[in-house]
């Protein structure tokens, strides 16, 4: 890994990401992240900074703007690793159920462990 995809990687993690097309921020579809035969980067997506993302015209398919929407379909903003208060919050969160907590324990392999070592 070259150091600017280690900075890329690193500036995910704490926010919205500069791009030719705009600031981006990005998500972890932790339902695509436990699919057996899926790697962990066809469960990450960028959406606009503002958490909108919106599909042809602009219509908005999805609104990750807030904790709770993104709880609420199973997706985890990246910066949340940067802030332990907001990533304790989403493991209260996703410990309500079975199936969340499978996700959750999913997304802690998968993600949560491999930053910490380039941490």
């Amino acid at each position: 890994m070259t150091a600017d995809e280690l900075e890329l990687i690193r500036s995910a993690f704490r926010g919205a990401v500069d791009t030719v097309d705009g600031p981006v921020r990005f998500y972890v579809d932790l339902e695509t992240l436990v699919l057996e035969h899926a790697d962990t980067a066809e469960a990450i997506w960028s959406a606009d900074a503002d958490g909108k993302l919106k599909g042809r015209r602009g219509r908005i398919l999805a609104d990750l703007d807030s904790l709770d929407d993104c709880v609420n379909q199973n997706i985890v903003d990246l910066s949340a690793l940067h802030d332990s208060r907001v990533l304790n919050r989403l493991k209260d969160a996703f410990a309500g159920s079975d199936d969340k907590r499978t996700l959750w324990i999913a997304f802690e392999k998968k993600v949560i462990e491999p930053y910490r070592r380039i941490e």
